[in-house]
């Protein structure tokens, strides 16, 4: 039974090649019959499905399925997990990025906008300090072209993205993110 299997799968196979149909029992048949006809069988052994164990019964087929999505799923939550932390940029405040930047490489920079640092350049330009949310530490220059947000003030809480240059932050064009301030605030201790 095997023998004549083999010799089916190998009389497909030339079918294929020749871009026609086989013979079988003196008959031409088209290749995709001569498939269907094989895989009705439901014999393991034939053209080269040798992997399975037994006939695919319904039961088999629902397990089969299962397997691939869990399969395909698992793979996509890889694939978007690594992208999200791959894709990030670090955060950093001014005092960090003064303290152990590296030259060349993109940053995103969160910090407060300082009171008298705004100043409105040619072109659309505007410079601006920035400094830590808490109000300590050091300040750094920032240069930002692009669209400005219209909650941009002083005092507002901002991220821009770009890298150091020299002791200026040159930030890319329409990279400003600027935070809500929140609604809640600590009320005022009475005592």
């Amino acid at each position: 039974m095997q023998t004549v299997a083999r010799a089916g799968c190998e009389r497909l196979l030339a079918g294929v090649a020749d871009g026609g149909g086989t013979r079988i029992g003196g008959r031409a048949l088209p290749v995709l019959r001569v498939a269907i006809m094989l895989a009705r069988d439901h014999h393991p052994r034939r053209c080269g499905l040798r992997y399975l164990p037994g006939p695919m019964t319904p039961p088999r087929k629902r397990q089969v399925k299962l397997v691939v999505s869990l399969t395909l799923a698992v793979l996509l939550a890889g694939g978007l997990i690594y992208t999200s932390f791959s894709a990030a940029d670090p955060a950093l405040t001014p005092s960090e990025l003064i303290r152990g930047a590296n030259p060349g490489t993109d940053v995103q920079l969160t910090g407060t906008v300082l009171r008298g640092t705004v100043h409105n350049l040619p072109n659309g330009a505007v410079a601006f300090g920035l400094a830590d949310r808490t109000g300590g530490g050091p300040s750094v220059e920032v240069d930002y072209s692009g669209s400005v947000p219209t909650t941009f003030r002083v005092g507002r809480e901002l991220i821009v993205t770009g890298e150091l240059h020299g002791h200026t932050f040159v930030a890319q064009p329409s990279s400003m993110v600027t935070k809500c301030p929140s609604k809640y605030s600590a009320a005022p201790s009475t005592t």
